[in-house]
């Protein structure tokens, strides 16, 4: 949405808070904070005189209300079969919630992905409706989305987000306890909010191994060290000689588990629905 707080239509909001069980004082008493403010500014401990506001506020301003906590701004996906009558019945309900709170749809950061079987006339249509361009591939909260074979490429980030930490100036003073450390409860738990939300390729998760690896048994240099004990040694149990490191590759299976558990038990999740069909 573009600009939505200064575009929001505030009898909406008022019906909003209604709604949600705010009492009529409260919901009159966050709008008298945004709509006509007055201020007085404290001079050596005296108010001055009041300061109507004309501008409304700007969100960072020290004199704006603190309520911009209770915003919370994410992406949103429709999905829909790629029917020309959908595409004007959500056109129709993005449309009426624009009228209602005043508020205007983003062209410039609306997109659309369409299916393998989708035809290229059919695209230029729903292109037509809906006014948004289309993509091959997005991302959506830190995951690649692609109707596509997910390789190594794709996953780069993660290796580079772990170079980026190892990198940081002080990491080649660390003792051999601490760098254990580091990567026993850093470095290996970045990838794996991926490895539960993506099919992660097993290369992505090997190299990852590696980095940590050379950077357990070198100080200077990650590319030529000496490795003293295998990285399949230190993730064994402390009580069998190990330091309890949990391994990337061991991990993904249960983790990859917890999706098929969710898509075989819960019938009414979004997996379900989506992939029952195919």
């Amino acid at each position: 949405m573009q600009q939505a707080y200064d575009s929001m239509g505030w009898p909406t909001l008022q019906k909003i808070l209604s709604y949600f069980g705010f009492s009529i004082f409260f919901s009159k008493l966050i709008l008298e904070c945004m709509l006509n403010p007055d201020f007085s500014i404290l001079i050596n401990g005296k108010p001055s005189n009041w300061i109507k506001a004309k501008c409304r506020f700007r969100q960072g301003c020290p004199l704006s209300p603190y309520l911009f906590i209770l915003l919370f701004a994410d992406d949103i996906i429709f999905f829909s079969e790629a029917k020309l009558k959908n595409m004007r019945t959500i056109k129709g309900i993005v449309k009426n919630y624009c009228g209602w709170t005043g508020q205007k749809v983003n062209i410039s950061k609306s997109d659309m992905l369409f299916g393998k079987a989708v035809s290229r006339l059919k695209r230029r249509k729903i292109r037509d409706i809906l006014e948004f361009k289309e993509m091959k591939e997005f991302n959506y909260l830190g995951t690649k989305l692609a109707l596509k074979r997910m390789f190594k490429s794709y996953f780069q980030f993660i290796l580079d987000k772990i170079l980026k930490k190892l990198n940081n100036r002080g990491i080649k003073f660390i003792s051999l306890e601490g760098r254990i450390t580091l990567v026993k409860h850093v470095i290996l738990s970045i990838p794996s909010y991926q490895t539960i939300v993506s099919l992660v390729p097993k290369a992505v998760l090997q190299e990852v191994e590696k980095i940590c690896q050379n950077f357990i048994w070198d100080k200077s240099n990650v590319d030529h060290s000496l490795h003293y004990v295998c990285l399949k040694k230190l993730c064994d149990p402390v009580e069998l000689g190990g330091r309890g490191i949990h391994s990337c590759l061991n991990k993904m299976g249960p983790l990859r588990a917890k999706l098929a558990w969710k898509y075989m038990k819960e019938e009414d999740s979004l997996l379900h629905k989506f992939l029952f069909p195919k």
